[in-house]
């Protein structure tokens, strides 16, 4: 298991001081309390908030979807 340890952890309804671990690449916990771990990085004065990846697009590869016709 990891742990991260942050002052500012960000929640969907609260801010708060923590701890998030993972194992498997999956997050199994977000707590205020400290468990073992076999790994662990301390963000003190960071921000840990979920990441989030924005799909949206005009184009790719040389060509713009923004037209209105197929043609564009």
């Amino acid at each position: 298991m990891i742990g991260f340890k942050c002052d500012r952890i960000v929640l969907e309804d609260r801010l708060f001081s923590g701890y998030v671990y993972a194992q498997d690449q999956r997050i199994i916990a977000v707590t205020e309390e400290a468990l073992p771990c076999h790994k662990s990085y301390d963000f003190t004065g960071k921000i840990l908030a979920p990441g989030f990846v924005d799909l949206h697009t005009h184009g790719a590869g040389g060509c713009s979807f923004s037209g209105s016709s197929p043609e564009a």
